[in-house]
């Protein structure tokens, strides 16, 4: 339950202005800025809402935004590097996105929020209106010949069972399973459903357009003993003791660790907007150096414990595109997903200077004081290149690749003019009635930010659309 908002790194970021007055620009009346920043404010419960610019911010939503009850020193040397480096502090959710800070995030006394937690929990047995049906899987929208959805089939604990929908049916399974639902269900590139012998019931680019904030596993910082956290699973332990987590829910287990440092830059002066985003992954840093590409795997502990820190150089305004394909028409495989990252070569430039900037912090005070240094350890697949280099920085962004699991695009929004689209501005799949996608798959371009908190506010604007057609229905 909670979806990706149960797994993340739970960093709460809108993006900017300049994304969603560019979907408007696309042809998507309703979604500027102005137009949708009341949805962002809408569900937000910011619990430093005394410190904040109530332009940008709500107090009376259902989900909880706060900082860390803990912060730990890497994380503050982080911010203190950028800032040095000319990244002012600022609240990357409110008038200015360029700059640093520690994190806002889904938080609350130090235990993750979820969309579950703020949504659901609260109402789950409170509402006659609302079903929960855990273990169960969609299979296939249900269309009639007329075009009109009107329920779906779904198993459950290994039967086959189907929901009618009174009103209409809204699929919100993510980037990646709505479209593979849409797809098993007829609708989706006519070429790809024949080959794969599914009738067709409606000719669309579903899967198109699927597009992630690149990253790589390219540099590791390396803390000085007096400033690392690593510890034992021993020493762990005692310190969950000692701090009474669950009694005070303060302490190295309430915080994200460095993780907890967010920064956005314009890689070059001429930009108007960020275009690369700085976000820190801990490890361990000598078992990073020897084998990268299972970083992500490496720390089996807390985010309280390294001595480590992979930062992450994201490319916010990727060009190239993908696409989501079906394995074959049985719905209990996984669909085939060609990121192609880096398809459109220009997505490195962003990476490559974001890269500079970022190995210029080991001259700032906050790494000096503290004794923290790049590795300079060439990583295997570039050793014929001199480390720290631009060339260096293009191969291991090629070489070690990774995701910031932000996929967007997949039932792209857009006009009837658009050849990609697959729903209307106000959500509904083109083509069949009854039907409506909200969620992240319906981004025309991804934000320039985490993902979950845009997703979070397209459902609080697919849900005023509901409400208002079926209102419009009965006068």
């Amino acid at each position: 339950m909670g979806g990706s908002s149960s797994i993340n790194s739970m960093s709460y970021i809108r993006g900017n202005r300049a994304d969603y007055d560019g979907w408007a620009a696309l042809g998507n009346p309703g979604w500027s800025y102005e137009e949708v920043l009341p949805f962002f404010k809408k569900s937000e419960r910011n619990l430093d809402y005394g410190g904040m610019d109530r332009t940008y911010h709500g107090a009376d939503g259902e989900l909880s935004i706060s900082r860390y009850p803990y912060i730990d020193d890497p994380a503050i040397m982080l911010t203190e590097a950028f800032n040095e480096g000319g990244l002012p502090l600022v609240d990357y959710n409110g008038a200015q996105q360029v700059g640093t800070n520690q994190a806002q995030s889904t938080v609350e006394n130090g235990m993750r929020v979820s969309t579950n937690n703020a949504f659901i929990q609260p109402i789950r047995y409170r509402r006659k209106n609302l079903t929960v049906k855990p273990n169960s899987e969609v299979i296939k929208i249900l269309i009639d010949e007329d075009k009109n959805a009107y329920g779906v089939q779904f198993i459950r604990n290994g039967k086959i069972y189907k929901a009618h929908a009174r009103k209409e049916v809204i699929i919100s399974a993510g980037s990646l399973n709505s479209p593979k639902l849409l797809m098993l269900s007829g609708i989706g590139p006519s070429d790809h459903l024949h080959n794969l012998h599914i009738d067709l019931v409606q000719d669309l680019a579903v899967g198109e357009n699927l597009h992630d904030h690149p990253t790589f596993n390219g540099y590791v910082i390396a803390l000085s003993n007096r400033t690392a956290t690593l510890a034992s699973q021993r020493q762990i332990l005692g310190t969950v003791q000692a701090f009474k987590y669950d009694e005070i829910k303060n302490g190295p287990l309430s915080a994200n660790g460095p993780v907890n440092s967010i920064s956005f830059l314009k890689s070059e002066p001429h930009l108007k907007e960020p275009d690369v985003k700085f976000q820190m992954d801990i490890t361990i840093w000598e078992e990073f150096v020897k084998e990268p590409t299972i970083a992500d795997s490496i720390p089996i502990l807390p985010n309280a414990f390294y001595n480590g820190i992979i930062p992450r150089t994201e490319n916010l305004v990727p060009k190239s595109r993908g696409k989501l394909l079906l394995n074959s028409s049985n719905p209990y495989g996984n669909p085939r997903v060609h990121a192609n990252y880096f398809g459109d070569l220009e997505d490195l430039l962003p990476l490559v200077r974001g890269a500079r900037f970022l190995l210029s912090l080991e001259n700032t005070h906050a790494f000096r004081s503290r004794g923290a240094y790049f590795v300079r350890q060439s990583l295997d697949a570039c050793k014929h290149l001199k480390w720290g280099s631009d060339d260096y920085t293009i191969c291991v962004a090629q070489s070690y690749t990774s995701s910031t699991y932000h996929p967007v695009g997949t039932c792209k929004m857009g006009p009837e003019t658009d050849r990609k689209a697959v729903v209307d501005p106000r959500l509904r799949v083109y083509g069949i009635n009854g039907l409506r996608v909200i969620d992240a798959s319906i981004m025309p371009i991804i934000p320039r930010g985490n993902t979950n908190a845009p997703t979070i506010m397209i459902a609080e604007k697919g849900a005023a659309f509901v409400l208002e057609d079926w209102h419009r229905s009965f006068l």
